[in-house]
């Protein structure tokens, strides 16, 4: 037992001047974020799958306009998938697919920006 606690003081005792060495980060310039944004999306559901892209536009400091446009598949919730024993899917209820083609656009306006921070 006694070796044991010479050992756990020596590893801690490592451990802490460890921790001394080295210098310290110098601090960050504060970034400046680009007025616009784009990306795309890729979306998973029940209904199937879909594209879909949005944009950002940063009017000033408080306020944002943000587009979005997508195209996804969907399906009649009375649609079931049967499968049988070889393995053949059947479909009751079967509609012709639909597709959701949702567009908006927002705008966001920010309260107590110098409160708050975006992360």
């Amino acid at each position: 037992m006694k070796n044991f606690l010479i050992l756990l003081f020596i590893i801690l005792a490592n451990l802490t001047v460890a921790q001394r060495i080295g210098k310290f980060a110098e601090e960050s310039k504060l970034t400046a974020f680009p007025p616009y944004a784009w990306g795309v999306n890729l979306m998973f559901g029940e209904g199937g799958f879909g594209l879909g892209t949005f944009y950002n536009w940063n009017i000033s400091t408080n306020s944002t306009i943000t587009a979005k446009f997508s195209i996804s598949e969907t399906t009649d919730e009375k649609e079931v998938k049967y499968i049988d024993y070889w393995g053949n899917v059947y479909v009751s209820g079967k509609k012709n697919r639909a597709f959701l083609i949702p567009l908006s656009i927002n705008f966001k306006y920010r309260l107590f920006t110098n409160e708050l921070t975006d992360t």
